[in-house]
C-alpha cells in the first residue's frame, strides 16, 4: 500500500434527501457559483485552474465557492491525479 494514498482528498458529498432547498437557493443566490453552475453540463468539468470558464476570481474564492456548492448537492468533487474535477 502506497504511503501517498493516505493524502488523498476525499469529499463528502451529501445525501440529497438531507439537503434543504433554501441552502441549495443559498448556494446559487451568488452571481458567481450561479454562474459555475450554468457552465457545467455531462461533459464540462470545472476545477481551480479552470478560471476562464469563471472570470477572474482568484484560486482561494473558486475552491470556496465549489465548497458551497458541493456542500448544496450541486456538484460532484472528484480527484483525479493531482486536480479535483468538479461536475
Amino acid at each position: 500500500k502506497c504511503a501517498y494514498l493516505g493524502f488523498v482528498a476525499s469529499f463528502v458529498h451529501p445525501n440529497l434527501d438531507d439537503v434543504s432547498l433554501a441552502v441549495a437557493l443559498h448556494a446559487l443566490a451568488d452571481p458567481a457559483r450561479l454562474a459555475m453552475v450554468a457552465a457545467l453540463d455531462a461533459n464540462v468539468t470545472l476545477n481551480c485552474s479552470s478560471t476562464i470558464r469563471c472570470g477572474a476570481i482568484p484560486k482561494s474564492t473558486l475552491s470556496n465557492h465549489l465548497r458551497i456548492l458541493r456542500g448544496a448537492g450541486l456538484i460532484e468533487t472528484r480527484s483525479v491525479g493531482r486536480e479535483m474535477h468538479n461536475t
